[in-house]
Order: structure tokens, then sequence, then C-alpha cells
């Protein structure tokens, strides 16, 4: 499926600017699960603030529980 590779490839690309803006694209297009998973797959990239931002702002939380 397109979001496990574009996950990956974000990841791959160690650059944080491009897994942000996957993980905006997510929430964006109301893509829950695949922000969880990004969060898990890229979280040596996201800084700790842009996940609680994004969460808070899109109302993500309720669903998940984000521990930095």
């Amino acid at each position: 499926m397109y979001t496990q590779d574009a996950m990956e490839t974000a990841a791959q690309s160690a650059d944080p600017e491009i897994a942000e803006e996957l993980l905006h694209y997510f929430v964006d297009n109301n893509e829950r699960e695949c922000f969880a998973a990004s969060l898990y797959t890229c979280y040596d990239l996201i800084k700790p603030d842009v996940a609680m931002e994004v969460n808070l702002t899109h109302m993500v939380g309720h669903l998940y529980s984000i521990k930095l």
C-alpha cells in the first residue's frame, strides 16, 4: 500500500521535514491510523512538540495516547 511505502521512504530519508509533512498529510486526509503508524515509524525524526501540536489541533489524541 502506498501509505506504508511513504512512511518507510520518509524514515529512510532521515529528513524531519519530510516526516512532518507526511504527518500533516495523514491528518488532513483523515488517515488516523496512518498518523499513528508514522509516529512510530519516524519516531526519531519527528520532534515531540510537532507531534503534540498536530495531535491537539486535529483532535487525533482521543483515539491514541501519545507518550513522549
